[in-house]
């Protein structure tokens, strides 16, 4: 008998977009599949969309709490071994799941297994001029330093749509955070606990259209500089992050994380948030000091595109 996979499917707001998702999610060819849609307190009409589709779609209800908790709650009431996670925009190519559940079946060891994504716009048509991610030579797809690649990378390399996941594994290390500073980056957070504890195993083959469209998250910079800082913080204490950077070296990427947070602040016009961010960088990696310092200044007297003209000077 195939194991069973539950595809859990977070909505907010997605009318639009998931009667696209619903059908390639029923499309698919493994046999085994429940599907389950926690909608996040929606305000259009998602709920009577999801509704139409009977009982071919499990939809749990909660109030708005983002989308952690929203698959957070998908996977408590999932009865699948492995979860298959699904934005609510994206798009499921038919053999999705038939490819990727031999790669972690009956591999205690493997926690994930992912294939390759390409986006695509509004309307469902490949973006031009765009290559399959992860790329097949990203060294994504070997486990050799698969934690501390996943560290130095700057968001999750793995996009969340491509996750088939051993349900076991994923609440074992405590599920994905709710932090309000993590939204938009909780899917890089998770990725690191279970690469510090499991093995994955990829397949470089293009198995989902990933949905990219005007105001998603990931197009909101200071929400995704907070969410990439906070990710840092918490990966300090994460096991094998030593094996990557030293103390210092680490005091090293985490103040650059607060400069690139004190940078998107005074870009958006908040140059006290600026300072602050400047000041914390200044406390944990001392040896920049003296730029940031200039920095804080300027922010007093000077829009952040004066940074522009001082590096173009500088370089």
């Amino acid at each position: 008998m195939s194991a069973l996979v539950s595809i859990v499917i977070p909505a907010y707001n997605s009318a639009d977009f998931i009667t696209m998702t619903l059908d390639s999610c029923l499309a698919q060819t493994y046999p085994h599949v429940e599907i389950i849609v926690v909608d996040d307190g929606s305000t259009d009409n998602t709920v009577d969309v999801v509704r139409a589709y009977g009982d071919k779609v499990c939809l749990i209800q909660q109030a708005n709490q983002g989308p952690a908790i929203a698959r957070n709650t998908g996977v408590d009431a999932a009865q699948g071994e492995f979860i298959q996670l699904c934005d609510s925009d994206d798009l499921l190519l038919p053999t999705k799941i038939e490819r990727c559940v031999p790669l972690i079946q009956n591999k205690p060891e493997v926690a994930l297994a992912f294939c390759q994504m390409i986006p695509v716009d509004e309307a469902g048509v490949v973006v031009s001029d765009t290559q399959p991610y992860p790329m097949e030579d990203s060294g994504f797809f070997s486990n050799d330093d698969l934690f501390c690649k996943i560290l130095r990378f700057n968001g999750s390399p793995i996009q969340t749509s491509t996750w088939l996941i051993r349900k076991t594994a994923l609440q074992a290390v405590g599920g994905l955070r709710g932090d309000s500073d993590l939204r938009g980056t909780e899917d890089w957070d998770v990725l690191l606990r279970l690469a510090s504890a499991y093995e994955f195993a990829g397949i470089p083959e293009i198995l989902v259209h990933y949905r990219h469209r005007s105001g998603a998250l990931t197009q909101q910079p200071i929400k995704m500089a907070k969410g990439r800082l906070t990710t840092i913080r918490y990966a300090r204490d994460y096991e094998g992050r030593t094996d990557c950077f030293s103390d210092s070296e680490y005091d090293a990427l985490e103040a650059s994380r607060y400069h690139v947070l004190a940078m998107t602040l005074w870009h958006a016009g908040d140059t006290k948030g600026a300072r602050d961010a400047f000041r914390t960088a200044i406390r944990i990696h001392p040896p920049h000091a003296r730029m940031r310092r200039l920095y804080t200044w300027l922010s007093y007297i000077a829009p952040a595109s004066v940074v522009n003209h001082i590096n173009a000077i500088l370089s």
